[in-house]
């Protein structure tokens, strides 16, 4: 009797094995080949899919809360719930299988049949609502709907959404992933003044087992890798639409479509561009980090009609990676935080010394810290900065170091160590909104950049200022730091690497005696703003409005496969289901958060 855990933690697992070893029940974690007699699953969401998928009545889908928590389950509560399962025996044998069985085979006719209906439906609403606008005269509003990951990619789009809102373009935003730090979406909506919900969530498609099994197979990486990619790839183009991403844009009827890059495995954008092709709207992928295009391999076969990029470097990759036409490929630089303060003029030095209690005769050395400050990396810090003071060049020992901090959270312990330590913290409160004015406020005063993360370094270059990369750092922010230096390699004349504080205190001397030429810092800032007079908000939303404002579709509407086509890729699908039973489309499912233990 085979009972499935869901969603369960190693700690959960070793302990309902152990007591499942007396009653007789066989614990499979995550899929099973064999329909389970029971399945535990740790959220509600899970439970929901388990009844659908293995078809179970309700008392033997059980949601155990405690199963995706790091805390040890109660053994008792444990042995009592497996030893009712074992009195109540496998799941009993259907009155018809030979009627399940036919059920079984016709829904996923009738879903991709409905799927086709349903899209031909949705075009020609869309198209009805656009002659309707233009009908009317004068401009009518556009509207851009944006497919965020999470909030932190949300907040890096700020300054861009603020532009496209002074245009009174209508913009709405669908994340894809939440956990429970994050605030309320009403809230954030009455903030920014737009829309914020959660995309849907995806149900099991008919077709994509197949598309999954041959992305996976080892074919793609032997001889026969092109055969393959291009049996894929007309896969793909036959395969049904997702049913829950057509009325998603049907309700909306966006203008325009932008995907931020998901780094999840499978990718989910190719089924937005997809969509979003067959019912005539536009679509743009926006990456946010310098390496989303290494996440996003399917957009191989489903492009979307606009890529943005970073640089001409970025841009050369994507047509040589996705063999993408030049046409479709802009280069529109980084989308950086500080970019909402575009317009603003910040402080002067002398005015900026004066705020934070700073001689202005002296060098000033910008440091960031880490989102979490570690006993480690406080102990590190504190070596650091002895090690400053006790240089034996006097524009170094008398530097004032001035730290930023990202996290909110950890100000206050920082501006404790300001007492001791004889530095100052740029950021004085926990305001998110002043935030980004106090970081290009420290950057345009500082003499000399030390970055710890990688968003410090991209900001110190589009300022232009000489940066040395303390690695060692702990985050994700100083992972991508060492993986951005080595990528960058032979462009990074303003970014000096350093593993050890001698060595860091060290290119601080050097830094600071001698200047920086300033072709070196162009060419730095390029990578990251390749057009110096404009920001990458700034760029990215004008292509935007462009795009929203013309009238003419994206395109003739695809042709739908013929219908021998469209069978034989279901009949293909369901050998893929029966050979791979972990392919089922759920990993475009929201993951799930648990608190921190």
């Amino acid at each position: 009797m085979i009972l499935l855990l869901v969603g369960a933690t190693e700690s959960a697992t070793i302990v309902i094995r152990e007591v499942a070893k007396t009653l007789s029940l066989d614990v499979r974690v995550g899929e099973s080949r064999h329909p389970p007699a029971w399945v535990m699953t740790a959220t509600k969401d899970q439970r929901g899919d388990a009844l659908r998928r293995y078809v179970l009545p309700s008392h033997r889908v059980i949601e155990f809360a405690d199963l995706g928590m790091d805390t040890p389950l109660h053994r008792d509560v444990v042995q009592v719930a497996l030893s009712r399962m074992s009195e109540l025996g496998p799941r009993p044998r259907l009155r018809a299988p030979l009627a399940g069985a036919i059920a079984r085979c016709a829904l996923p006719l009738l879903r991709e049949w409905a799927t086709w209906l349903a899209v031909d439906e949705a075009r020609q609403k869309i198209a009805a609502h656009a002659s309707f606008l233009r009908s009317k005269g004068g401009t009518p509003p556009r509207r851009l709907l944006f497919l965020v990951p999470d909030m932190k990619a949300l907040a890096s789009l700020r300054g861009m959404v603020n532009l496209l809102l002074r245009e009174r373009h209508e913009v709405y935003v669908a994340l894809t992933h939440t956990s429970p730090g994050d605030s309320p979406l009403d809230t954030l909506a009455g903030q920014w003044g737009l829309s914020v919900s959660r995309a849907p969530r995806l149900q099991d498609s008919p077709g994509r087992p197949l598309a999954e099994v041959l992305m996976r197979t080892r074919l793609v990486s032997t001889g026969w890798g092109p055969v393959a990619q291009r049996a894929v790839a007309w896969l793909q183009r036959k395969l049904p639409l997702e049913l829950d991403i057509v009325g998603f844009l049907e309700d909306l009827k966006p203008n325009v479509l932008v995907v931020v890059p998901h780094r999840s495995a499978p990718s989910i954008e190719p089924d937005y561009f997809r969509t979003a092709r067959w019912l005539g709207i536009r679509s743009v992928c926006l990456p946010l980090r310098w390496d989303d295009l290494e996440a996003s391999g399917g957009l191989r076969h489903e492009p979307p009609d606009i890529f943005a990029v970073w640089n001409e470097e970025q841009r050369r990759d994507v047509i040589a990676r996705f063999r993408f036409s030049a046409e479709r490929i802009q280069v529109t630089g980084a989308l950086l935080p500080s970019d909402i303060v575009e317009g603003h003029q910040p402080l002067e030095r002398d005015a900026y010394c004066v705020r934070m209690g700073i001689d202005p005769t002296r060098k000033i050395i910008l440091m960031d810290a880490p989102i979490v400050s570690s006993r480690e990396w406080i102990a590190r810090f504190h070596e650091w900065r002895q090690a400053v003071k006790t240089c034996a060049d006097p524009d170094v020992n008398r530097a004032a170091v001035v730290v930023y901090v990202e996290n909110p959270e950890e100000v206050a312990p920082w501006r404790r160590l300001a007492s001791t330590a004889d530095i100052s913290v740029a950021r004085a409160g926990t305001d998110e909104h002043r935030a980004p004015f106090r970081l290009i406020e420290s950057l345009m005063a500082a003499d000399v950049v030390v970055a710890t993360s990688l968003a410090l370094a991209l900001e110190a270059a589009t300022s232009m200022k000489p940066t040395i990369a303390l690695l060692g750092a702990e985050g994700r922010g100083a992972e991508d730091l060492e993986r951005f230096s080595r990528a960058y390699a032979s462009r990074r004349e303003h970014l000096t690497i350093t593993h050890s504080i001698p060595d860091s205190v060290a290119q601080l001397s050097i830094a600071l005696s001698q200047k920086t030429p300033a072709e070196s810092l162009r060419q730095a800032a390029a990578i990251v703003r390749p057009h110096s007079q404009d920001t990458g908000a700034g760029r990215v939303s004008r292509l935007l409005d462009e795009l929203a404002r013309e009238d003419c579709p994206a395109g003739d509407p695809p042709v739908r496969p013929p219908s021998w086509q469209r069978l034989l890729v279901l009949l293909c699908a369901a050998v893929a289901r029966r050979l791979d039973p972990s392919s089922t489309g759920h990993a475009h499912q929201q993951p799930t958060h648990h608190p921190r233990s």
